[in-house]
């Protein structure tokens, strides 16, 4: 399986100075709004205007991706994707947590952990990035 390569999120503004935050934006408003990447010399990318996080899985065979963090409804889902564009699975929130927003994704001590925000608490899903399947629900600190 071939890897992707040139992975880089797109900004909204390139130029912000995001440390000073000299307009002092919110959180929401500093986060990229896409990603982009080649894959056997074709360029894929992932926009959004609410927001895009993504990561690279460690074997760059594909990338994690939370839509829209903090957002509610449709805007909100994670899933990761294949090097070639294709969607490998969505995250499904646990019945317990449907009313939570997914918020973030990254690595934990090498496993892949999407994470959930809302009026239950904050949870971090340890996920198998070959099948989509939760291992782990965790309350985050």
């Amino acid at each position: 399986m071939s890897k992707l390569q040139n992975f880089r999120h797109i900004e909204l503004d390139p130029s912000y100075d995001k440390i000073r935050n000299p307009k002092l934006l919110t959180v929401r408003e500093l986060l990229p709004v896409g990603a982009s990447w080649v894959h056997n010399g074709k360029k894929y990318e992932v926009l959004k205007p609410w927001g895009v996080l993504a990561v690279p899985l460690n074997d760059f065979c594909g990338i994690a991706i939370v839509e829209g963090p903090f957002e509610t409804g449709q805007r909100n889902h994670a899933y990761v994707m294949n090097a070639d564009g294709s969607v490998r699975f969505e995250i499904n929130k646990p019945s317990e947590l449907t009313t939570s927003s997914f918020s973030d994704v990254y690595y934990v001590s090498g496993e892949l952990c999407f994470f959930l925000s809302g009026s239950s608490g904050d949870f971090r899903l340890s996920i198998n990035k070959i099948y989509g399947t939760i291992s782990k629900i965790d309350p985050s600190r």
